[in-house]
């Protein structure tokens, strides 16, 4: 660790600002040891270790995973280019399904080429989101698409439209609230009235969790016919609602036609355990679970540097250039009650001599209702000029966290990594599951060891 007397922050030298910079973050490292294990204790061990067997899943992939030009595109390869105006509707599709969270988004709001949305992006004023009773609805409901998302109101906080907007973009897909699955609609034509389920009893439904597929799937109105899509890993919503979620246990599986997995070690997983629940079942009980497909789909997210430049400058930009001459450390976070929140202001609080300075970007539309999850976690964090938190509206926030170049996101449970990944910064994160996965390479960032990765070294 280095000595109080050290220089911080580091000035720029251009023949040694990179090993001032990565001096800074081996110190990082020393300081804040307690918080990369505190981050290990919550990832996951890997469930199976024995080989697949490739023949059951070298899957023909349901054309309605990978029937859009953009989705193909963007699959055929991990590190495909997506255009600034692309990552500009994801931000909008991202803020839409927050601030409209009881309506019917479709993927074509704000979309590139909708000049009455894209030049006004607001939910709130916009004639292509659906609100219960609206005279339209029966029309377009029955418009089905490839696939339906399912994303109750309360679930559209910021982790499950943070996870959902890549699918209901790139699958050409809407999502559907609860009230569409309990109304019915009079068909003037028929003279009858209809259900959603009755209006697309084929189309493919896609859950965000174990929970939404078994409260759903499992009602006496599903149809037989409707697949039934599930994502993995399941999203943390952060709420008490239910204290024991469900797992992806064979009862789940034996439900789920498709899994799409945005990890790689969700997909060995999941067929991992597959493999075992069909090695152990007798030929009759085993039938169900082999119809069970998995794919690998990656994922995408939001580009705060993107939305910034975009909203502020109205044309595209080259990429973020980061500057690492000065050292300067970035946080964000849903919660700033969060558990790897608090470890990071404790460990700056306890070490705030030795480290570079650091600053939490807040995004208001998130925090400035909260006040009890707000100032009163401030106070053991240092307040002066070079180190603080600050609660920003949409377009600062992008702007302020999409020009840091050192970004410490101890773990995966908010959108800091995603974000940080996205801005093309040095990213500082624990080696473990997923954080190890979507951080692989020096040229992305740098992991620091915990007791999982310490326990993989063990059994090698």
């Amino acid at each position: 660790m280095a000595k109080k007397g050290a220089p911080s922050p580091l000035k720029p030298l251009d023949s040694t600002r990179w090993l001032h910079s990565l001096g800074a973050l081996l110190l990082t490292a020393g300081a804040c040891s307690v918080m990369w294990e505190l981050a290990a204790l919550h990832a996951q061990h890997s469930l199976f270790t024995d080989e697949l067997r490739p023949e059951l899943f070298a899957l023909p992939v349901p054309a309605s995973v990978i029937n859009s030009s953009e989705w193909r595109a963007i699959d055929s390869s991990g590190n495909a280019e997506i255009s600034s105006d692309d990552l500009l509707h994801l931000s909008f599709l991202e803020a839409a399904c927050q601030v409209e969270n009881n309506t019917v988004l479709p993927w074509t709001f704000a979309a590139p080429g909708d000049a009455a949305d894209r030049s006004f992006p607001n939910p709130q004023a916009s004639t292509s989101l659906l609100h219960r009773g609206d005279p339209r609805l029966l029309q377009q409901l029955k418009q089905c698409p490839d696939v339906d998302i399912y994303l109750p109101s309360w679930a559209r906080g910021p982790a499950g439209c943070a996870a959902i907007v890549g699918p209901l973009k790139y699958l050409r897909s809407r999502l559907l609230p609860d009230w569409v699955m309990q109304t019915k609609l009079y068909d003037i034509a028929t003279r009858k009235s209809k259900s959603y389920y009755e209006l697309c009893p084929q189309t493919p439904m896609l859950f965000l969790s174990p929970d939404h597929l078994l409260k759903t799937v499992t009602t006496a109105s599903w149809p037989n016919e409707k697949p039934v899509y599930l994502m993995a890993p399941s999203v943390d919503f952060n709420t008490k609602t239910s204290p024991r979620p469900a797992n992806f246990t064979r009862t789940v599986m034996e439900l789920t036609d498709v899994v799409l997995c945005r990890t790689m070690r969700c997909d060995q997983d999941i067929k991992h355990f597959l493999m075992r629940q069909i090695k152990d079942s007798d030929e009759e009980s085993s039938e169900l679970i082999k119809n069970t497909r998995v794919l690998y789909t990656s994922q995408v997210t939001v580009d705060p540097a993107n939305f910034a430049r975009k909203m502020l400058d109205g044309d595209a930009t080259p990429q973020n250039a980061a500057g690492f001459a000065y050292t300067r450390f970035a946080h964000t976070t849903w919660r700033v009650s969060s558990k790897t929140t608090q470890d990071v202001f404790n460990c700056w609080k306890g070490h705030k001599k030795e480290l570079p300075p650091l600053d939490v970007y807040l995004l208001r539309a998130i925090h400035e209702n909260k006040q009890n999850d707000g100032t009163r976690y401030y106070k053991p964090f240092p307040g002066d000029s070079d180190t603080k938190v600050q609660v920003l509206d949409a377009v600062k926030f992008s702007k302020k966290f999409g020009e840091a170049s050192f970004f410490i996101c101890p773990t995966a449970a908010d959108d800091c990594l995603d974000l940080a990944r996205a801005s093309g910064g040095v990213v500082v994160t624990a080696d473990a599951y997923p954080m190890n996965e979507v951080v692989s390479s020096h040229s992305e960032g740098v992991t620091f060891p915990t007791q999982q990765s310490a326990l993989h070294q063990t059994e090698r």
